[in-house]
């Protein structure tokens, strides 16, 4: 009886794991990858670089804020800058208020492609592509 119990615990495990495993993407985010791809909504591989990860987002309330940089090297971006055509990604055009804003915000000269999500000051959600480092800017932010 205990026996099989024991393997009735493990299978059940085992069985967690693996549904926990293939819907990683569902669960709430914590690594710079998962919030990356969750955010931008583009296949960000696992083997870019994280430059620079900040997440002081609280579990409780939901307030706080997220800044991530991604290096990915010219075949990625490439690939993930042809995966933003048909999702909302905008141009950067090259003297509008958008660019100034943003590059206020990421704190460099940036161009390529960019999405916007969210209104206000203090709840957002904004991803650029920058085509001349080839680098992914993710940041967020929610009061």
């Amino acid at each position: 009886m205990r026996r099989g119990m024991l393997i009735v615990l493990c299978l059940l495990a085992v069985g967690m794991s693996v549904l926990a495993w293939r819907n990683s993407d569902r669960l709430p985010p914590g690594r710079p990858y998962k919030i990356a791809r969750v955010i931008s909504g583009l296949p960000v591989p696992r083997d870019s670089r994280v430059l620079e990860f900040r997440d002081t987002w609280s579990g409780i309330d939901g307030d706080g804020d997220v800044r991530l940089v991604v290096q990915f090297i010219a075949m990625q971006f490439e690939e993930i800058a042809r995966s933003a055509n048909g999702r909302g990604y905008r141009n950067l055009d090259s003297s509008g208020p958008d660019r100034r804003a943003i590059a206020s915000l990421i704190g460099a000269p940036v161009h390529g492609l960019y999405r916007l999500s969210g209104s206000a000051k203090d709840d957002y959600e904004l991803v650029v592509l920058d085509s001349g480092t080839e680098r992914m800017y993710v940041l967020a932010a929610s009061q």
